[in-house]
């Protein structure tokens, strides 16, 4: 098992680069062995953009013991990023003034990691605060910037409720938008001189259907067609992609647009693929030309990032349970895909495939599946979930599955409703008050997975979730105790009776029903669930990890939950670590990875 932690740390790991206007580039880095990653910075020559770690040093030295969060060329030769701790849900703002300078640190309060544009023609960083927005002013000339202050706001005092962003209109304006239960508000800041964000109108399309709020524009879908209408904040006619077959709609993971092309991420048919649209159709408003497929995954590979340059060549990076990073490109012109032929080659041994069940209500919910192609009889299988805020789970791209197979375990993700694999209408199906759903699904998966063992016959079931995931496999856990050998909690919700005592309780209230009657939910709160169990229910071991610096939960939860299942005669093993609830850094993952797998194996041996 340390064999396999340790190779997988040895596998270098990057982002795709990403081009300014003016030419320059920008990559993260994740060198071979190191907890750390750097940032690359300069132009494209300063390196090999498809082998970043053969660059003999890093471009920015960044503070002792932070990492990158994000970062954004600015057009006037300037670099403004993120940084934090490993596990922090907040970071500090940087600026390079330069190529090759040495990054600065912008003075005042801390922000949120990925909000932060710029402005005034690269004069201006706009930034989200906890609870305001932020301007700092940079002077690339004199390689000088100001300290972040407050911007006047007279929208929403409290910035927690909703998911908030920043985006560029026409003209360079800064805009604050914010998404609050399906809804959209945008603000703008005129600029120099001004004293207040003034509301401004939301494109709309009579047609279509909010699927992402991004920072260039509005993604609108129309599910009859399966077709797209992207919204410019520059303003402008709205593009339509149309779908050709394509579910667009329900398939959408994530895009980038120009004005130029598009690139879709799209999930079909359990597998994702990249597809590109020329957007300078002959007619107004409609993408011109078939959409053109760029790249199509491997079984349970998914793309972490994508960068669309001008022209309409596009750069992404991928990963998968067999490898965690790889880097291919696609050039302007028709033409293959091409990636790094210097990259390690996957992980061998593992087999990943799909397999669906009708659950009971008649729906069909699939579940990704890796075996290990080598072992005669599988030890268990380690069955994975989320189902919520509509998050698409798969398999874990790291590398506790390779691990767990090398063990001759079977690893499967349940994607049950409430998660987003199928579009919005998946996650409402299983959000708000259909929250139960996703715990039905989720005990019919573990039903036929306990019957049919993925194909086996009977193995031994262990149970995993994290953050929500950590709540549904809970439920599951005291709905069907006697199908588990064992249940492994990470950072899990466990009371969703008092939101309000979590440090993310708006974004947990909005999840499990809006304005809903606290009392109403105790059936879907394992802490009270957990206590109105007859004394005599037996239930399975459980594994509890619990970050310490947790600001989306309340953490003494985790300890009552083990506690109250003590006092009944059961087994509980509380295991805290530092760090927040995202984790704390490569080595600790692998720690907690380890002590996970560990305990599954101890307990698929005993069942």
């Amino acid at each position: 098992m340390n064999a396999t932690l340790r190779e997988w740390a040895e596998i270098p790991q990057a982002t795709p680069p990403v081009y300014a206007d003016h030419g320059m580039v920008t990559q993260h880095l994740r060198r071979p062995g190191a907890d750390d990653a750097v940032v690359l910075w300069g132009a494209p020559g300063d390196w090999d953009i498809e082998r970043p770690w053969t660059t003999p040093r890093p471009h920015i030295a960044l503070p002792a013991g932070m990492v990158p969060r994000a970062s954004l060329p600015g057009p006037n030769g300037a670099l403004a990023l993120t940084v934090s701790a490993r596990g922090d849900e907040t970071a500090r703002l940087l600026v390079v003034p330069a190529p090759h300078a040495s990054p600065q640190e912008v003075a005042g309060p801390a922000v949120r990691p990925g909000r932060f544009a710029w402005t005034d023609g690269g004069r201006s960083l706009i930034a989200l605060g906890s609870d305001a927005p932020l301007r700092c002013d940079v002077d690339p000339a004199r390689r000088r910037t100001d300290e972040l202050h407050a911007l006047p706001f007279a929208g929403p005092a409290d910035m927690t409720e909703g998911l908030w962003s920043l985006g560029v209109g026409a003209h360079d304006t800064p805009l604050l938008i914010r998404r609050l239960h399906g809804h959209v508000t945008c603000w703008s800041w005129p600029g120099a001189g001004s004293t207040e964000w003034r509301e401004v109108d939301v494109p709309r399309d009579a047609l279509g259907r909010l699927v992402a709020v991004l920072g260039r524009g509005l993604v609108l879908a129309d599910e009859r067609t399966q077709s797209l209408r992207l919204h410019s904040w520059a303003g402008g006619p709205p593009i339509e992609l149309p779908g050709d077959g394509i579910p667009l709609a329900a398939g959408l993971r994530g895009l980038d647009w120009s004005s130029t092309h598009a690139v879709l991420r799209i999930a079909d048919d359990h597998r994702e693929s990249l597809i590109r649209y020329d957007t300078r159709g002959p007619h107004t408003g409609r993408a011109g030309g078939a959409p053109e497929p760029i790249w199509r995954g491997e079984p349970g590979e998914r793309v972490t990032a994508l960068s669309l340059l001008p022209g309409g060549s596009a750069w992404w990076s991928s990963e998968s349970p067999q490898h965690p990073c790889r880097i291919e490109s696609f050039p302007a012109t028709r033409g293959p895909s091409r990636s790094d032929p210097s990259q390690p080659p996957p992980q061998r041994g593992l087999r990943v495939e799909q397999q669906d069940i009708v659950v009971r209500d008649g729906e069909r919910v699939s579940m990704q599946i890796a075996r290990p192609e080598e072992t005669e009889k599988p030890c268990g299988i380690l069955v994975t979930c989320y189902g919520g805020f509509g998050v698409v789970h798969g398999l874990e791209h790291g590398p506790t599955v390779t691990a767990w197979a090398r063990l001759g375990g079977i690893t499967a993700a349940a994607q049950v409703r409430g998660g987003g694999e199928r579009g919005p209408r998946w996650h409402a199906a299983g959000s708000g008050a259909r929250k139960q759903t996703a715990v039905d699904d989720l005990v019919d998966c573990l039903r036929s997975l306990a019957f049919e063992g993925a194909g086996e016959g009977p193995l031994p079931l262990v149970l995993a979730g994290a953050s929500h995931g950590g709540w549904l496999a809970a439920m599951a856990a005291l709905e069907v105790p006697e199908l588990l050998a064992g249940v492994v909690l990470t950072a899990p919700l466990l009371d969703v009776v008092a939101m309000s005592r979590h440090g993310y309780g708006r974004h947990w209230d909005e999840e499990f029903g809006h304005g809903a009657e606290p009392r109403a939910r105790r059936g879907l709160s394992p802490l009270h669930r957990l206590r109105e169990l007859p004394e005599d229910r037996v239930l399975p071991p459980f594994l509890v990890n619990s970050p310490q610096q947790d600001a989306r939960l309340e953490t003494s939860d985790a300890a009552e939950w083990c506690s109250e299942l003590r006092s009944r005669g059961g087994e509980a093993h509380l295991r805290t670590e530092a760090g927040g609830h995202t984790g704390n850094g490569r080595n600790h993952a692998d720690q907690r990875a380890e002590a996970v797998l560990v305990a599954a194996a101890r307990w698929c041996a005993a069942r």
